[in-house]
């Protein structure tokens, strides 16, 4: 091969550089989609669990007027309110950890593509930290991305990575000192989506209420990797 023919197909190379980033926004958006879809079944059939036992507990406000000593509604159906309540919590509380995962994957595959275009001996798992701090790390310091456009998301993104790791790891209880995060405590209690309990003296639980909770999240993804695969082309192509 001639050095004209190298130069021209080393041109090549680096315009083409990159391009196959916004695949992954393209599947992102897809597997996106996907759970969606499946929240918005799950959020179905939640309403009617709901639905089916709001009317026994009114058939049986009415019904215990023929009886003495009959129990209240909550005696009467216990078992179905208790079980009820932990089946939403357990539902959405599930669906966002794996919304959080689809998200880690896609993070790492990013950086592995990166690694690959820029030819890197160093992947992101080599870093220290964990999951997406490695792959931010990673963009920033291996591939030499100035992130700083995209603090804010980051910021955000941060604060429901908490909530995961409170919900994977310990139950969703925050412990004294994690409740003392001005910033997170702001975000836990002034977020609709969250239902939170004192555990304890000391502690809170939290739990997601509502699909609202995980589509918000999968939208600020959505957003954050756009604007990421945006920022990588046009910082790489000056």
């Amino acid at each position: 091969m001639g050095t004209v023919d190298k130069k021209y197909f080393e041109r090549l190379k680096e315009l083409h550089k990159y391009m196959g980033l916004f695949d992954f926004e393209y599947l992102i958006e897809i597997e996106y989609s996907a759970l969606n879809s499946f929240l918005i079944e799950s959020e179905s059939t939640i309403k009617n669990k709901e639905r089916s036992l709001t009317k026994k507990i009114k058939n049986w406000e009415t019904e215990k007027k023929l009886y003495e000593n009959a129990p209240e509604p909550f005696e009467r159906f216990e078992t179905e309110i208790i079980e009820f309540n932990q089946f939403s919590s357990l539902l959405n509380n599930s669906f966002f950890i794996m919304s959080y995962s689809i998200f880690e994957r896609y993070f790492f595959e990013i950086c592995n593509y990166c690694q690959k275009e820029e030819e890197k001996k160093v992947s992101a798992k080599d870093l220290k930290g964990n999951g997406i701090d490695q792959c931010r790390k990673y963009i920033q310091n291996v591939i030499e991305i100035n992130l700083k456009s995209l603090a804010a998301e980051w910021a955000e993104i941060k604060k429901y990575q908490k909530i995961r790791n409170f919900i994977v790891h310990n139950i969703g209880i925050l412990n004294e000192k994690d409740a003392k995060n001005e910033s997170l405590k702001e975000f836990i209690f002034n977020n609709k989506y969250i239902d939170y309990d004192d555990y304890d003296n000391k502690s809170t639980q939290i739990s997601i209420n509502s699909i609202k909770f995980i589509t918000d999240f999968t939208g600020l993804i959505k957003g954050y990797f756009s604007k990421l695969f945006h920022e990588i082309e046009n910082q790489k192509k000056q």
